[in-house]
């Protein structure tokens, strides 16, 4: 729990809910999937299979919509600006 609940492992966390990795170069590279918030609700309002099922399905139509299924990378995004 020490490890948990370190002052630096808080900090880092806290950037992440912000959305500031200013501080941490090596997060914000980072390659993890977010997705957006009505995945999120999705997510929660099916079982887990039902949404591995469905993600392929999403991104194909987010695709021809010209839309997100995930978030675009802070730094992609700072770049295509």
């Amino acid at each position: 729990m020490e490890v948990w609940n370190s002052p630096k492992i808080v900090e880092l966390r806290k950037a992440h809910l912000d959305g500031d990795l200013s501080r941490y170069p090596v997060c914000m590279n980072c390659q993890a999937v977010r997705p957006t918030r009505s995945v999120v609700y999705g997510s929660l309002a099916f079982d887990s299979l039902t949404v591995r099922k469905a993600v392929p399905a999403m991104e194909k139509l987010a695709r021809y919509y010209n839309g997100g299924v995930f978030e675009r990378n802070a730094v992609t995004s700072q770049r295509s600006s």
